[in-house]
């Protein structure tokens, strides 16, 4: 049996540091995909074209801790961030892959707080990868 990995032992981390109330995160891997089919061609032909990443997360608002407060700031300014990270488990985790592309960053493009009148107050982020997607100790 392979090795599953747990969601529970997932995190995110910011600057080196675990973002606290982090209840998901989905992480997508995308290739474009070029039509290149020419006149007399009987059947659609492709080639992949650019590559990106996009993140979600979702957590539960948590306005004391300083690493919420810097996702939440960089929402609304607009500031890029290099040091986001998304562990699978304790050591193994994707990450903005600045070693590849020194101007490698991630876009927080949108930033919704949710609260329902019987539950707690929570966010959902989307982030846009710019640059290379970096892995580390995933096997």
């Amino acid at each position: 049996m392979g090795d599953i990995k747990l969601g529970r032992n997932s995190r995110i981390k910011l600057n080196g540091i675990t973002v606290a109330r982090m209840k998901s995160f989905n992480l997508s891997e995308n290739n474009e995909t070029l039509d290149v089919t020419s006149f007399g061609d009987t059947h659609l032909k492709y080639e992949r074209g650019m590559q990106s990443w996009t993140a979600s997360i979702s957590g539960h608002l948590d306005v004391a801790d300083a690493s919420q407060a810097t996702l939440r700031t960089a929402a609304r300014a607009g500031t890029k961030l290099s040091t986001i990270e998304f562990f699978v488990d304790t050591t193994g985790y994707y990450y903005c892959d600045t070693v590849v592309d020194p101007e490698a960053t991630t876009i927080i493009s949108s930033y919704t707080r949710n609260a329902e009148h019987n539950g707690i107050v929570s966010f959902d982020m989307e982030v846009t990868g710019s640059g290379p997607l970096g892995e580390s100790g995933i096997d």
